[in-house]
């Protein structure tokens, strides 16, 4: 078995996903993969990697050379992304986002304006919220269940 929680293996699983990245260009970095391992008849192993989401939103340019990034926010229950949602689609939010969820925690994904702009156009959500470094994107792709890869502010709006 592939023991993931050993952090030996784990960097040893990253080294092997570095190399095959830069050998053929697949990439997985902010994706959900689902590894398999299976020994192989001739000794070692085959491992066999599948992409299964949508990866995270990734920086733009928009109209005017605008910096499109993404903010990532961490809700402790669901009345409260809920009115973050109906927060943004009364404030005409029609960019992209995601909300995944893990262990009680909900993570809303916006894409927004880079610079001073973007600081100031989500801040009402620090209220409700904590704000996430983007960094850990691949974390919580990894950990968390999605459950809406695409207008997810539009949609959970829907069920108020």
């Amino acid at each position: 078995t592939a023991d993931y929680d050993s952090p030996k293996n784990r960097r040893a699983i990253w080294r092997l996903f570095d190399d095959v990245k830069s050998r053929s260009g697949f990439d997985i970095d902010f994706e959900r993969v689902l590894v398999q391992v299976w020994p192989s008849r001739d000794g070692g192993c085959e491992m066999f990697i599948s992409k299964i989401s949508t990866p995270v939103l990734k920086g733009k340019t928009g109209e005017g050379g605008a910096r499109y990034i993404t903010y990532i926010y961490v809700f402790e229950g669901l009345k409260n992304l809920l009115c973050v949602c109906k927060a943004l689609v009364h404030r005409a939010y029609i960019k992209p986002s995601q909300v995944w969820h893990d262990e009680g925690k909900w993570y809303l994904f916006l894409e927004g304006e880079g610079g001073k702009t973007g600081l100031h156009q989500f801040s009402f959500i620090e209220e409700f919220a904590t704000k996430v470094n983007e960094k850990f994107a691949p974390i919580i792709f990894e950990h968390a269940v999605p459950i809406a890869t695409q207008g997810a502010v539009e949609m959970l709006t829907s069920f108020i």
